[in-house]
């Protein structure tokens, strides 16, 4: 397989699958089955024109999900200390919670459970924080809900819409009793400080990828630049939610770009010109035959000058 045909676990993960999963979020399960199927590109390009459109639903309904359920969480944290959130939304999508779950605690970092109205019953989706089991966790919650099931970092849940005070009540006080009431700060493993010298030697990035599939039990390596200058800024999407850097290795001198996803607030148009240290992975990315190195953002802190 040839450099514009060779798929990365990256592009199976974020390209590939969000749009074969579209189909039994929003739609029917049996749609992405049938492109599967498929034995030649003709009789297969209009089934994924229909998941990619599917895909593009799904991303709306989860930005505004998203955003009322950021809200929600932001006015309850105002109110008083939690440990742990359980947000409601009438009409929010029983397709979509588990993923606008999974932002919530990328951003709040608190065990999470995400409910919607569905078929006379409120039907959730739970994200968790690696300190905390979610699935021991409901099973102490239990006797609040018609049911539920999952493992420790994801699980849904089914209960009565009379007893979402009683379940909120609950499970906040099995989260507050591991966890405590302080809030938890998200902690990343790096593996050694790598510089734009190395991050750019493709004979290293092709051994990281021989380390593919990443996922749980097997995380992909992050690595400490050193100091960096911020060339300039430009955000990315439609809402500028994401953002690109140049950024210049102060040693080696070489410019690289880099993407930062959902940190478009903590790094601000004024980030450029100044000097920063940032977590992140180097990836190889081809583009029409092009093969460039990609740097993902993962965090960053200044450098004092």
């Amino acid at each position: 397989m040839d450099a514009k045909t060779r798929l990365t676990s990256g592009q199976v993960s974020f390209q590939l699958v969000p749009r074969i999963n579209a189909a039994g979020r929003i739609g029917s399960g049996g749609l992405a089955l049938r492109l599967l199927r498929q034995k030649d590109f003709s009789s297969a390009l209009p089934l994924a024109q229909q998941l990619d459109g599917l895909n593009t639903e799904r991303k709306n309904a989860e930005s505004e999900i998203h955003n009322e359920a950021r809200i929600q969480a932001l006015d309850m944290l105002s109110r008083e200390p939690l440990a742990s959130l359980v947000l409601y939304g009438q009409d929010w999508h029983p397709g979509i919670v588990g993923i606008v779950a999974s932002r919530i605690v990328e951003e709040f970092y608190r065990p999470t459970i995400i409910l919607c109205h569905d078929q006379g019953s409120l039907k959730g989706s739970g994200r968790s924080v690696r300190e905390f089991d979610l699935h021991a966790g409901l099973n102490q919650t239990a006797e609040a809900l018609l049911g539920f099931g999952g493992h420790r970092l994801a699980a849904g849940v089914r209960l009565l819409p009379e007893n979402l005070g009683r379940f909120r009540n609950a499970f906040e006080a099995v989260v507050a009793q591991n966890l405590g009431t302080s809030p938890l700060s998200p902690s990343l493993t790096l593996e050694c400080q790598l510089d734009f010298a190395q991050a750019s030697d493709q004979m290293f990035l092709k051994e990281l990828e021989m380390l593919q599939p990443f996922g749980p039990g097997n995380a992909e390596p992050v690595f400490a630049s050193p100091p960096l200058l911020v060339k300039d800024r430009s955000p990315l999407g439609r809402s500028g939610e994401h953002v690109r850097l140049r950024l210049q290795d102060e040693h080696s001198g070489l410019i690289l770009t880099a993407k930062a996803w959902r940190m478009g607030q903590a790094l601000p148009p004024g980030i450029a010109g100044k000097r920063i240290r940032v977590a992140y992975t180097p990836r190889l990315d081809t583009y029409n035959g092009i093969t460039s190195v990609d740097v993902g953002i993962k965090d960053w802190q200044p450098v004092a000058d």
